[in-house]
């Protein structure tokens, strides 16, 4: 049996450093953090930020409502203060909100008919449905991520119907900003041997495997350095089993050396990896932020390799609350 138990997804560190002005090159492009230096993790994050207030005015721009729809300085009055508040998004994500309220003579039916109809340009209807009271409906866009910059994008329309026989909306332009991985979250390039275990985290591995290949063992450390942390967020998760076995990558300068750095990943994790089953990092015996894309990368070590790392999948990867 496997309970749930609540799982909130661990920030990124900042930081301290010089801060840079990094925009966006325009909608929908990301910034090549390779090409500015110096650039500290504090800066990154910072322009992300910037970013998604940015991206989320513009988004906000893109909302089609009926014709006729006639903007508010502030919320409606006799909406009974149900759009006073902005609806919900992913618990503890770091986003951005801008938002704004409008009017029609127009009837709720009519209006809902309408949003679902005339999808804002780049949209996906990602929700709608309604309730509450007073009762309103939403309807809720989403938008593809930008690089590492942006994650989840939505423009989320809610409305409720007047008693003059029109309707109030709200529009919310919803954009989470990217917490950049640490500069210092890299295996070093020094490292020259991989031992590779399968096996449960406190028992005997099942898979041993050495690797002395140097272009085998670099290829193994820049596909990890290559991987997006975990962002900050709350998730549902399964309860492991304690005995559930995990892939090990432990990097050493050389052979019977310290590990210099070592990963795991569940061995029946897929993709897409959620915070539930992050790849965990430590490097000089310092736990970093957790990884995403860890299955990907047992994948493809057990096909560079020719050993098998790969286990079948057990289970749900958890869900966002």
């Amino acid at each position: 049996m496997r309970g749930w138990r609540w799982y909130v997804a661990v920030g990124c560190m900042v930081v301290p450093g010089l801060l840079a002005a990094v925009a966006l090159a325009g909608p929908g492009r990301a910034v090549d953090w390779t090409s500015v230096a110096p650039l500290s993790d504090a800066a990154r994050q910072r322009a992300n930020k910037q970013a998604a207030g940015r991206d989320a005015a513009r988004l906000l721009r893109r909302v089609v409502l009926p014709p006729g729809a006639m903007r508010s300085a502030g919320e409606p009055a006799g909406d009974g203060h149900g759009l006073a508040g902005s609806g919900s998004f992913p618990a503890d994500t770091r986003h951005v909100d801008r938002h704004g309220w409008w009017t029609t003579t127009q009837p709720m039916s009519v209006v809902n008919a309408f949003l679902h109809s005339h999808l804002p340009v780049g949209a996906r209807i990602d929700s709608y449905g309604g309730g509450g009271l007073p009762p309103y409906l939403y309807v809720a866009y989403g938008f593809p991520p930008v690089g590492r910059v942006l994650g989840i994008r939505w423009l989320v329309v809610a409305m409720v119907g007047l008693s003059s026989g029109g309707t109030a909306l709200r529009a919310d332009a919803k954009v989470q900003w990217i917490v950049p991985r640490p500069r210092a979250e890299r295996i070093p390039g020094s490292v020259r041997v991989l031992d590779v275990t399968v096996g449960p985290p406190h028992g005997q591995p099942s898979t041993r495997a050495g690797v002395v290949n140097r272009a085998k063992v670099a290829r193994v450390a820049s596909w990890i350095n290559g991987l997006p942390t975990a962002q900050p967020g709350a998730w549902s998760c399964p309860s492991w089993s304690v005995d559930a076995p995990v892939v090990t990558f432990t990097f050493r300068r050389a052979l019977g050396g310290p590990a210099v750095a070592q990963a795991t990943e569940l061995a029946a994790a897929t993709e897409p990896t959620t915070p539930c089953d992050a790849m965990t990092l430590t490097i000089a015996g310092r736990r970093w932020t957790p990884l995403l894309g860890g299955a990907a990368v047992v994948r493809d070590a057990q096909r560079l390799l020719g050993v098998r790392l790969v286990r079948r999948a057990t289970g749900d990867a958890g869900r966002r609350v």
